[in-house]
């Protein structure tokens, strides 16, 4: 068994986890080559049942060959603490758990907290030529001041930098802008609390 530790709530975490093609992202050697098909070592095995709970996500991923029935169960169960929460990975066979990554599963995680943010009602949406990007980001140290403010800058090609702002300081910052290689960058500008 493998535990991690989100700073986020249940049904946040009960959400992502039922995302199958995040999810098993961070599984080394898995990939998803088409809705509900899972190949993992060259081997193409079904998603034939997902079950969701309040405290548990559930994957059964089947394989029939002429050997017979190969069969694969994740199982991630969702302990809610105050602000956090613990999550226990099982697998069957065993040998499964020593595969999952744990920083490309935060990653994940990470970057559908920060879509999930992004797509609730936004202060400011725009696109902007790259070298505009110092200048958003000093009116918004500017008008975070009082608030906390969080700017999700994307590209076209998938990258994208996550920042939040509060008081006017930096205080999280995801992603490298080196990585944005498009000239026009997407800028999504939320409020999402009040200091």
């Amino acid at each position: 068994m493998i535990t991690i530790t989100l700073n986020s709530d249940r049904f946040t975490v009960l959400h992502f986890l039922q995302d199958h093609r995040r999810v098993m992202k961070a599984f080394d050697g898995f990939a998803i080559t088409k809705e509900g098909v899972i190949l993992w070592k060259g081997k193409e095995f079904h998603l034939t049942k997902k079950e969701v709970s309040l405290f548990d996500v559930t994957y059964n991923l089947s394989r029939t060959s002429i050997l017979g029935r190969n069969d694969i169960t994740i199982r991630f169960s969702v302990l809610p603490k105050n602000s956090f929460c613990l999550i226990s990975v099982n697998t069957e066979p065993r040998k499964l758990e020593s595969m999952l990554n744990e920083k490309k599963f935060r990653e994940e995680f990470d970057i559908f907290q920060s879509e999930s943010l992004a797509l609730s009602k936004p202060v400011l949406a725009m696109s902007v030529s790259r070298e505009k990007i110092p200048e958003v980001l000093e009116l918004a140290i500017s008008k975070s001041v009082g608030q906390v403010l969080l700017l999700w800058f994307s590209s076209n090609d998938d990258k994208y930098v996550r920042i939040k702002l509060k008081n006017g300081e930096l205080i999280e910052k995801i992603g490298d802008f080196e990585d944005i290689s498009s000239d026009s960058v997407n800028v999504i500008v939320k409020q999402i609390a009040i200091a």
